[in-house]
């Protein structure tokens, strides 16, 4: 084809015809345009249809991710509620006379409150986003919103998770000397068949203000962390929504 443009113009340029040549020439330049048009529009066609494809294995894997990471975290809220609810036992129990003291099982309440749940999530797809570069392939943007926003509030709730495990590792270490945590891991993975034989007056910690202040804080902390994980959720449950139309 190129052989067949190159004779026509040296036909016309030996004739001498200068203005058919001119026109010819014109002509010419307006098909290559057309043609560097058309392989531009094809190549852009073909990377949206690559972009569209990438985008709708994203979004899949968004939506399976976030199902998970919704029935983990429903379990690690539930354990928080728990952990709460028997803490606010234990307070009610603090200044309490010995003989309401001895109806309870204080060793079961006081493993109860350590068995919070955790911040375990996985993110495989929401890394391989930001670390890629592939963000700007997706097209919602209130979903890059939520996932931004699922970001930060996740820092935060590993934040105050980290405030709580330093305030329960101090809370282990003031019971180390004042209650056997052998009473405590009957109820954990040792399963001690028998309580400590040794003469501790475990109730005294519920007439020490030092056991009522960590326990305060301690609460506080779980309180905190508890209130993170439901804005999770609710983040969780708006991603799923926009992804919804993608998990098949």
């Amino acid at each position: 084809m190129i052989k067949f443009f190159r004779q026509i113009r040296q036909n016309l340029i030996m004739e001498n015809k200068t203005s058919k040549y001119l026109k010819y020439a014109i002509g010419e330049i307006v098909l290559v345009v057309i043609g560097i048009l058309i392989a531009l529009q094809i190549n852009n066609w073909n990377q949206n249809r690559i972009e569209n494809i990438e985008e709708q294995g994203i979004l899949k894997n968004l939506n399976i991710e976030f199902k998970n990471n919704k029935v983990l975290l429903k379990s690690d809220i539930e354990k928080n509620h728990n952990a709460l609810k028997t803490g606010q036992t234990l307070m009610d129990l603090i200044g309490a006379d010995e003989t309401i003291l001895k109806t309870q099982n204080t060793d079961s309440l006081l493993f109860m409150i350590f068995e919070g749940g955790n911040v375990n999530f996985s993110e495989n797809t929401v890394l391989e986003l930001v670390q890629s570069g592939k963000f700007q392939i997706l097209k919602n943007e209130n979903l890059k919103n939520l996932i931004f926003e699922w970001t930060q509030n996740k820092a935060r709730a590993f934040e105050i998770n980290e405030t709580r495990d330093r305030i329960s590792s101090k809370f282990v270490e003031y019971l180390y000397s004042r209650y056997p945590l052998k009473n405590i891991d009957i109820y954990g993975i040792l399963k001690w068949k028998k309580p400590s034989s040794l003469n501790v007056n475990k109730l005294l910690i519920f007439s020490d203000i030092a056991f009522e202040s960590m326990m305060d804080d301690y609460l506080y902390n779980v309180k905190r962390f508890l209130e993170q994980q439901e804005k999770l959720d609710s983040i969780i449950e708006q991603i799923i929504t926009e992804t919804n139309h993608y998990d098949h």
